[in-house]
């Protein structure tokens, strides 16, 4: 069993523009109940939708061919998702990394201060 937890609307597609395609965010029982791209009546799965494993605890995503793919895989897989934090436990920690910022000054090492200046006293 599953079931689609948010959905994004993407295009209208297919004949007269009758089929709605979305990018979803899915919790399957197990892997075997992944749904096909155009499981639901009148909606397809866009390139991009994610779906939570519940039984293995494994992320899958769609990729452009309508194929779900593991993403807990080798280096070659997807490493980074964004999911909403209503998939997050209660305590459940997550990794985010985080580029360095470098302040102007900071790299000729000139503290704060000096970066407070007062354009009519100069």
């Amino acid at each position: 069993m599953y079931s689609i937890r948010k959905s994004d609307f993407i295009r209208f597609s297919g004949t007269n523009n009758t089929i709605s395609v979305i990018r979803a965010e899915i919790f399957c029982d197990t892997a075997a109940d992944l749904p096909a791209y155009d499981a639901v009546s009148g909606t397809e799965l866009y390139m991009g939708s994610i779906a939570y494993d519940i039984a293995t605890g494994d992320m899958y995503v769609m990729n452009s061919s309508h194929e779900w793919k593991n993403s807990n895989g080798d280096a070659s897989s997807a490493k980074s998702m964004s999911l909403s934090s209503s998939y997050l436990q209660k305590g459940q920690k997550i990794e985010v990394e985080q580029p360095e910022l470098e302040t102007e000054g900071e790299e000729k090492g000139v503290e704060d201060d000096e970066l407070i200046r007062d354009p009519e006293g100069e």
